[in-house]
């Protein structure tokens, strides 16, 4: 609901938008009135926009820009001497499409993975990935959870 300062009409707004008008006890003065389509509420004071907290540079500077190569080191680190590694198993892949799924998340470059070699250990089905880093597993696991393959694993703290 809201009340016109100028002629003391209310409004309501419902809660699909409608406006509906409903004329106050009040005479209406002179002037332009909601009837005629001219602006009803220009003698309301309009603020202007509060000036911006944060004076951002329009470009990065050099001492803002944060190294990831930290990340990409641990993320591609082989895990002997990392506190946490995992053996995934993945089972079931006995058709050409799985098999070849399985391929290309293997070969994500990105893993650094011998995926060429890994493949030709699958047997039965079954592939077992020993010593792999929280975050291969992680991403090789999200990748393979749509297809119709059991997903296990096992997690061995501080081991070399």
């Amino acid at each position: 609901m809201v009340t016109c300062g100028n002629c003391g009409a209310v409004l309501f707004i419902d809660m699909d938008g409608n406006l509906q008008f409903q004329e106050s006890e009040v005479s209406q003065p002179a002037g332009p009135s909601l009837d005629t389509g001219e602006p009803v509420f220009d003698s309301i004071p309009v603020e202007l926009a509060p000036e911006p907290i944060l004076d951002l540079p329009s470009e990065p500077v050099a001492d803002q820009v944060q190294d990831f190569k930290p990340v990409e080191e641990f993320g591609n680190s082989e895990t002997v001497g990392l506190p946490l590694s995992y053996t995934l198993r993945i089972e079931g892949i006995d058709t050409r499409d799985l098999v070849d799924a399985v391929g290309e998340v293997l070969s994500d470059p990105k893993l650094k993975l011998d995926h060429k070699a890994l493949m030709k250990q699958a047997s039965s089905g079954t592939l077992v990935i020993e010593r792999v880093n929280a975050i291969k597993a992680m991403v090789i696991l999200q990748k393979l959870k749509g297809y119709s393959l059991t997903l296990s694993w096992d997690q061995h703290a501080f081991e070399n």
